[in-house]
């Protein structure tokens, strides 16, 4: 899949992904010299992604353009490259919303690195 790099996440519309993550990365193999943060749904990668020289400043683009996201350090089974995971609060019916509901809305693999929650919280 060729990656559509976007200026910032801002211009991304999210409400279309059922289970909308974003994924950072620090100095992946194919962007040796760069990190890369990208949108997946669920386990699934899309082809929307920013690249940015630090962590920090995917950060900042992130919390600005999704307020509802939040950091997750990364599993111990992932790639080494990435750093964290953002994950929206709650998604239902295409609309973003701060209700407690919506774990059941991930994939096991995702459930299963949130068993540690208050561990891995940024």
């Amino acid at each position: 899949m060729k990656t559509k790099e976007v200026k910032s996440f801002s211009e991304v519309d999210i409400s279309g992904l059922k289970q909308p993550i974003i994924c950072v990365y620090r100095h992946p193999e194919d962007y040796p010299k760069k990190c890369i943060a990208r949108i997946f749904d669920g386990a699934k990668p899309t082809n929307i992604a920013i690249i940015r020289d630090t962590v920090d400043e995917i950060r900042r683009d992130i919390s600005r353009s999704f307020p509802l996201m939040f950091p997750f350090a990364r599993c111990k089974e992932d790639t080494k490259s990435i750093v964290e995971s953002w994950i929206l609060a709650e998604v239902g019916d295409g609309k973003t919303n701060c209700s407690n509901r919506g774990r059941e809305l991930y994939p096991t693999s995702v459930m299963q690195c949130w068993q540690g929650w208050g561990d891995r919280r940024l």
